[in-house]
């Protein structure tokens, strides 16, 4: 097994709680361990290599350009085949809550 290394700036505990949270949004997509003491947990790596491959798409929206999209999105998710504009909808959703978490977090420290 081979491993990579990232330097993460602030402390260990800091990048540790970094780790955990990026395993729960691995967890959120599907991606979970499915072996070792980890079992059903986000497994941050398979998350990683989906990103890679393609699989997973990341999308860079400024604050009001994600609020257009949900706006557009709300109306395409309310028609019964519109099951992928509530998804996109859902990932705005968990993204806005982590935004607003990061912000506490630095108020905070």
């Amino acid at each position: 097994m081979a491993t990579i290394g990232l330097y993460v700036p602030g402390s260990q505990e800091g990048a540790n709680a970094l780790r955990s949270r990026l395993n729960e949004i691995a967890g959120e997509l599907g991606y979970t361990a499915e072996r070792g003491p980890t079992t059903g947990e986000g497994n941050l790596v398979d998350l990683l290599r989906a990103i890679d491959a393609g699989e997973v798409a990341l999308v860079a929206l400024s604050d009001g350009e994600a609020r257009r999209a949900r706006a557009q999105l709300e109306k395409l998710g309310a028609d019964p085949a519109g099951g992928w504009a509530r998804a996109l909808l859902r990932g705005l959703d968990r993204a806005r809550v982590r935004q607003y978490e990061a912000e506490t977090r630095e108020r905070e420290a």
